[in-house]
C-alpha cells in the first residue's frame, strides 16, 4: 500500500471531520506520525487508524461518532476480528508476560457474547491497529515517540496522554475485520521488542523499572544456558556436598563460556545501557 493510500479517506463512512487512515502494522512510529500528522493537517478532528489489511465494519463508524461525542478528548480503542471466525478477538491491546518476559497481543475467543458487558470500559493502553485519536490529544501528546520504532510506541502514546488528561476507552462495538493470519501481527525481531521493552521500562517503569526488567533478561538468558548443560542434572541424587559443587561449577563454568550465553547477556546489556543514557525527548511534534 503506497503513501497516498495509508492517508486515504475510507469510502463515504464518515464525515469529513473524521479521517480513517490506513497504517503498517506492525510499522514505524515515524510512519504513523507522518500519515496521522498529514490528516490532521487537512483539517481532521479525528483520526481513526486502521491496520493494513483490515476494514472497519459498518457500524463501528455510528459507534465512532457516538463515543467521540461522549469522550471528546479520550483515546479510543476497537477491537479486531477474523473475516472467517467472527469470535476471534485477534487483539485489543496488550499484555505483559511474566513467564516469557515479553509484551504480547491481547488475543481472545468470544465464544458467547455476554450480554450484560459494558459498551465501553477504561483501558491503561490500546493498539494502534484500531485507535481513535482526537486532535486535542495529538497535540498534548505530540504523536508517537519514535524511539520505539516498530513496537510499543501505542502503548506509551496512551500513557503519555493519560497522563496530559486523557482517557484510553475500549469500544466493545466498535469492531474491525481482518483478512490477515493472526502471527502477520507479530513480525518484530527479539532485538526491538527488548529495545522497546527496556525504553518503557525506562520512561514508565512498566512492567518495572529498567534496571529490574534487565536483571530480569539477563537472568533468564543464563537459566537457559545453564538447563541446555543439564545443569540441574543431579538434582535430588544422594551425593556428597562436594561432589555436587564440583558438578555445579564445572557446568556453571561450561554454560557461561558459551558464546551464545555471552553475546545474549552481552546484548541485554549493552542495549540497557544506552537506554539509560536517552533522555526523555524524541516526540515527533
Amino acid at each position: 500500500m503506497g503513501e497516498a493510500d495509508r492517508q486515504s479517506v475510507v469510502g463515504d463512512l464518515a464525515d469529513e471531520s473524521i479521517r480513517f487512515v490506513s497504517v503498517p502494522f506492525p510499522g514505524r512510529a515515524c510512519e504513523w506520525n507522518r500519515s496521522i500528522g498529514s490528516a490532521f493537517g487537512d483539517g481532521a478532528s479525528a483520526v481513526v487508524t486502521i491496520a493494513e489489511g483490515t476494514q472497519p465494519q459498518t457500524v463501528t463508524v455510528d459507534i465512532i461518532g457516538e463515543s467521540l461525542a461522549r469522550h471528546p478528548d479520550g483515546i479510543l480503542g476497537g477491537r479486531i476480528l477474523d473475516a472467517d471466525r467472527p469470535h476471534q478477538v485477534h487483539h485489543a491491546g496488550y499484555w505483559w508476560s511474566d513467564a516469557e518476559l515479553r509484551w504480547l497481543r491481547e488475543t481472545y475467543m468470544e465464544i458467547i457474547p455476554d450480554p450484560t458487558a459494558q459498551p465501553s470500559r477504561i483501558a491503561t493502553w490500546l493498539t494502534a491497529a484500531a485507535m481513535i485519536i482526537p486532535g486535542s490529544a495529538w497535540q498534548a501528546t505530540g504523536g508517537f515517540d519514535e524511539r520505539f520504532d516498530s513496537f510499543l510506541a501505542d502503548v506509551d502514546f496512551c500513557l503519555r496522554a493519560r497522563r496530559a488528561g486523557s482517557k484510553c476507552v475500549l469500544l466493545r462495538d466498535a469492531r474491525f475485520v481482518t483478512t490477515r493470519a493472526p502471527e502477520s501481527f507479530d513480525a518484530i525481531t527479539e532485538a526491538e521488542r527488548l529495545k522497546s521493552t527496556l525504553l518503557l521500562a525506562k520512561q514508565h517503569a512498566l512492567p518495572s523499572g529498567l534496571m529490574a526488567v534487565t536483571s530480569r533478561h539477563v537472568a533468564a538468558k543464563i537459566t537457559e544456558e545453564l538447563d541446555r548443560v543439564d545443569f540441574w542434572a543431579d538434582y535430588g541424587t544422594d551425593i556428597r556436598l562436594s561432589q555436587r559443587a564440583v558438578w555445579f561449577l564445572r557446568n556453571g563454568f561450561e554454560a557461561l563460556r558459551r558464546e551464545r550465553c555471552r553475546r545474549a547477556v552481552g546484548e541485554t546489556l549493552r542495549c540497557a545501557w544506552a537506554t539509560a543514557g536517552r533522555g526523555s525527548a524524541g516526540v515527533a511534534a
